[in-house]
């Protein structure tokens, strides 16, 4: 199997979508969505994990620092490369969260395939987020972290 080429991605996965603490029952949910995806579609799997992750990296964020007087301060700042995966994986974790009716067997593989089928990263999930940075840049306080 090529899962050792997701090696990182999936440390990644199994560590942020922890179900009550069992690390082992994640694993086989995770392994037995894969072989679904597999089964679904006839491409390779590895191919529709990284890209899904590639699809909702976010370039941008925005932190809001709190002063005194109940008066808050937002300030965009460029994700580091490093954090851009975590933020990623934590985004699809919110994303299951939301549908959870379904088994984490079938519902990851769908999420995997509406995330790959995003054509322009501006129409994504952080087009929001990206537009209300740049509309609030204020450059002398622009974080480059």
């Amino acid at each position: 199997m090529k899962f050792l080429i997701l090696k990182g991605i999936k440390q990644n996965l199994i560590n942020n979508f922890f179900l009550n603490g069992k690390k082992t029952k994640l694993e086989n949910f995770f392994l037995k969505s894969i072989k679904f995806l597999q089964k679904t579609y006839y491409k390779n799997h590895v191919m529709f994990i990284k890209q899904s992750v590639l699809q909702t990296k976010p370039i941008l964020s925005i932190i809001k620092i709190k002063r005194s007087n109940n008066a808050s301060k937002e300030i965009p700042f460029v994700v580091a490369p490093n954090k851009r995966v975590f933020l990623s994986i934590q985004k699809q974790k919110n994303l299951i969260k939301v549908s959870s009716k379904e088994g984490f067997k079938k519902i990851y593989p769908k999420l995997i395939i509406k995330l790959c089928k995003i054509k322009n990263l501006d129409e994504s999930l952080y087009k929001q987020v990206h537009k209300q940075a740049f509309s609030v840049k204020k450059y002398a306080n622009f974080r480059w972290f």
